[in-house]
């Protein structure tokens, strides 16, 4: 058939094969390309803790960054992703036997609850952002009243602007309890910028749907709710095209494929892409 099948042949065994093929493709017919950093990240998966720091430091050196995840499944190469801030929320109160002396206690778990609901009314706020409470837990026991309580969020933004807004806005939220003597910390972690379609990526794209036309193919354009390191080098304004690689989906799974057919096209369409951004640059 036309799958290939197995463990990461998606994400992404796939693109990484197609941007060696692509190097290899040029250097065999001889065409000048400039200079290529090809960055194999072995973290991405977990949020490029240690891989970042190395990405930031070469990608100011680039014209453009070429990431190869995998094509979406109507092959559209990936030009905006949203950015993501995780946020812990800490919530202590006052322990007291629930059957006893119920009102000497304070409970934190009832201040998450409305902590809860207060941050999923959030969404909708602003355009393109999403807030989510993925981990609830807390109290000890059903007889005590629960002396603390933690949850675990994740916002997602299109933009910089509303991703930032909505961080300050669940900063406010996390001060104004609900429940007497109940206190609050806040503990908020920025893991990705937004990817926004700038002009420079607007330019690449551009650029790429030109080849796949001349190579008889078409190519479209998407954004995606997930990150990936484009974020972070187009957060640094250096223009990013993601989803170069090969078509291929169920990521993760023991169904994950690649589309067998469209490896050639996709690796001619990247090694174009190379090629053609390296000759517009001056020696």
């Amino acid at each position: 058939g036309d799958r290939i099948l197995g463990p990461g042949v998606c994400d992404m065994k796939g693109g990484l094969v197609s941007g060696i093929l692509a190097v290899e493709a040029l250097r065999s017919t001889g065409t000048a390309f400039g200079r290529v950093i090809f960055i194999l990240n072995p973290d991405e998966e977990v949020g490029s803790p240690a891989s970042r720091p190395f990405i930031r430091e070469r990608a100011p050196q680039a014209d453009a960054v070429f990431v190869l995840e995998a094509a979406r499944e109507n092959g559209a190469v990936v030009t905006a992703r949203k950015g993501i801030t995780d946020v812990r929320i800490e919530f202590t109160g006052r322990a007291a036997h629930s059957g006893v002396e119920p009102q000497k206690g304070r409970s934190a778990v009832l201040e998450a609850a409305h902590a809860t609901i207060a941050i999923h009314a959030l969404n909708g706020r602003w355009d393109g952002t999403t807030f989510n409470v993925g981990v609830s837990h807390g109290g000890t026991r059903v007889n005590v009243v629960p002396e603390r309580a933690a949850l675990t969020v994740e916002i997602r933004s299109t933009t910089e602007a509303a991703l930032t807004a909505a961080e300050g806005e669940l900063r406010s939220l996390a001060g104004r309890n609900v429940v007497p003597d109940v206190t609050t910390t806040l503990e908020m972690s920025r893991e990705h910028d937004p990817m926004e379609r700038s002009d420079g990526t607007a330019a690449l794209f551009e650029r790429a749907r030109s080849i796949a036309t001349q190579l008889g193919l078409t190519l479209e354009e998407a954004a995606t709710g997930g990150a990936s390191d484009a974020n972070t080098t187009a957060g640094m304004g250096v223009p990013t095209l993601d989803g170069l690689g090969p078509v291929g989906g169920d990521d993760h799974s023991p169904a994950e494929w690649i589309q067998r057919s469209s490896v050639v096209p996709r690796t001619t369409i990247l090694a174009a892409l190379i090629g053609s951004v390296g000759m517009s640059q001056p020696e």
